[in-house]
């Protein structure tokens, strides 16, 4: 019977082994970014593209302090300028799409000419391609 609980405890021991050490480590290095996600260069989220901006707080907390109508016709004006501001941003970056219209279509038109639609690199050599010989059978 001892043996049974000398053995249990030499297993939970050596189970928890592991774990202890890891504990101590710390915390594990974050992975690299991946290049796809480094290309356009930081983006911001909808938490930052949402955040309040210092006049917007100062008249918020204004209007906490002396919840007046006139108070809080600032804090309106206050959202109507940012968000007339955003509005401006989206048409400026929408003007720029447009300008750049044909020259995004007459790329890809040359792709679907060339090579149909298949998306990828045109250089990439794939068996059984043109120019290659088509793969060996498999029996």
């Amino acid at each position: 019977m001892k043996a049974k609980y000398l053995i249990t405890a030499l297993l939970t021991a050596a189970m928890a082994a592991p774990v202890l050490y890891a504990a101590e480590e710390g915390p594990e290095p974050r992975p690299p970014v991946e290049k796809k996600e480094m290309r356009r260069g930081p983006r911001r989220g909808p938490r930052e593209a949402n955040r309040p901006s210092r006049e917007l707080l100062d008249a918020v907390r204004i209007y906490r302090e002396q919840p007046t109508e006139e108070n809080k016709a600032k804090v309106r004006g206050v959202l109507e300028k940012e968000f007339d501001a955003n509005i401006q941003k989206e048409e400026k970056r929408l003007a720029e799409m447009k300008s750049k219209k044909a020259e995004h279509i007459d790329k890809r038109l040359e792709r679907v000419l060339k090579r149909g639609e298949k998306r990828g690199r045109p250089d990439r050599k794939r068996p059984g391609g043109p120019g290659q010989p088509p793969r060996p059978s498999e029996q």
